[in-house]
């Protein structure tokens, strides 16, 4: 088990390996299952509504089980949101955020942050759980128990490897809260000067990290380099990430795919509680009950075209009111056809790799990363015969449902990856990781575990 300073030492920060909890062995899947099949046995006929005394008494008895279990403090939240969490971020530039809340400061939290100095925090990725001050913090775990089950959209199985997803992201930005993205090479060079440097260095760190952000302080920088280990959350990520870390030229790596971790970890989280299938049959649910194109290549198509259809329309708009505003020197006119034509060009310039929204990876490669921990798990050769069949049965349903759902499809992607270099860098280096983690869960192990069963 690793202790921290509310996180973990800067030198720790030059591992760019995503660390993941180990496939755990307990009950608490099984016991969570249990409470939801409580849940659900509240619901006898669809349309009804849980009162508040009951869905009070079985959020209570969640929060209780889950504390116990992992050390994280969750306030449950019933009959709100489908299902969500808002996890503690140690830091505004913490690498689960997406880019566009970077640096946005969350209240409630920063009171929180502002309470940790000096407190010790513990980290167990061999038995997933934390303690110290990282189970102080409350996290508001929100679980719609009138959605999941009084239209049967969820089993209560389901409904386990959901709510694991969502724990899994609390957990994971906590252990992750001191992490950058691998591409910040010049971060990671300037960890090792810091967490490498002697006192009588000081002034070498203090004229190198002046570089990257003139107002620092040299008070500041004795506390980054003396005593314990400090958390980037507060002076590394003060005084640097606040800086312009991209003064010497920035990143010489894609890391596209590096957006998708944050769903992809969360995942792994509850398939290594033995939940990947029911984390998958819960998506499908969802997906298939709330509208989803990629489970039929007409809608796929019809997507595609329509796109097609509606972005080149708007443009021929777009270029009548332009030259209709000319002709008749008309202001209003050629703004609101700069206006259309300018969101055409931004849709179809976002709609290149390198630009592209990961934050959910594409609901096929989703699943096949769930199925690749199912494998992962084969290669442990202490699993009795029973648990590795189950394994097998869980493998081969993930790959018909993988079977059965389509990619999206852009004729403007596909049109951008090819003459725009930094679009075609991203799609190969999408393609790259994808073929690593094949390889990683390749077909192997599966049929050395089967063999294992009839052996």
């Amino acid at each position: 088990m690793n202790v921290f300073d509310i996180g973990r030492s800067h030198s720790s920060m030059l591992s760019i390996a995503a660390e993941m909890i180990e496939f755990q062995d307990d009950q608490f899947g099984h016991q969570l299952e249990g409470l939801f099949t409580e849940i659900k046995q509240m619901y006898p006929k669809p349309g009804i509504s849980l009162p508040a005394s009951l869905a009070d008494k079985f959020s209570a008895r969640m929060s209780k089980m889950i504390f116990s279990r992992f050390g994280l403090k969750c306030k449950v939240v019933y009959n709100e949101h489908l299902a969500a969490i808002l996890p503690m971020y140690a830091n505004r530039h913490h690498i689960f955020l997406p880019d566009m809340y970077k640096g946005v400061e969350i209240e409630e939290q920063n009171k929180f942050l502002s309470t940790l100095n000096n407190k010790k925090g513990t980290i167990d990725l061999a038995k997933a759980k934390i303690g110290g001050i990282y189970s102080e913090y409350e996290h508001s775990l929100y679980i719609n128990y009138d959605d999941f089950f009084s239209n049967d959209m969820l089993t209560p199985g389901q409904a386990t490897g959901i709510t694991l997803h969502e724990l899994g992201h609390a957990f994971y930005n906590i252990s992750h809260g001191d992490r950058w993205h691998t591409a910040n090479q010049i971060l990671a060079d300037l960890a090792i000067k810091v967490s490498g440097k002697k006192n009588n260095d000081r002034s070498l760190v203090y004229k190198e990290l002046e570089k990257y952000n003139e107002n620092i302080k040299k008070d500041e920088l004795d506390k980054m380099i003396n005593g314990e280990p400090v958390v980037s959350g507060y002076l590394w990520f003060k005084y640097i990430a606040e800086g312009n870390f991209n003064a010497a030229g920035g990143s010489t790596q894609v890391t596209t795919y590096d957006k998708t971790s944050c769903e992809q970890m969360a995942d792994n989280f509850a398939a290594r509680f033995g939940y990947g299938r029911e984390v998958v049959e819960g998506l499908e649910s969802i997906y298939k009950l709330y509208g989803s194109f990629n489970h039929s290549w007409y809608m796929v198509s019809g997507a595609m075209i329509w796109e097609l259809m509606w972005t080149v329309y708007a443009a021929i708009i777009a270029i009548l009111m332009i030259q209709s505003g000319l002709a008749m020197m008309n202001p209003y006119a050629i703004f609101q056809g700069i206006f259309i034509g300018f969101i055409v060009v931004s849709y179809v310039f976002a709609t290149g790799e390198s630009t592209r929204d990961y934050r959910y990876d594409e609901l096929k490669f989703r699943y096949k990363r769930i199925r690749d921990q199912m494998v992962t798990r084969l290669k442990d050769k202490s699993l009795d015969k029973k648990t590795v069949t189950s394994i097998l049965e869980n493998i081969k349903y993930t790959d018909d449902v993988i079977k059965s759902v389509y990619e999206d499809w852009s004729i403007y992607r596909v049109v951008l990856n090819r003459i725009i270099p930094a679009n075609w860098a991203a799609k190969n280096a999408v393609e790259d990781e994808q073929l690593l983690e094949t390889l990683a869960a390749n077909a192997m192990f599966m049929k050395a575990a089967q063999i294992r069963t009839i052996v």
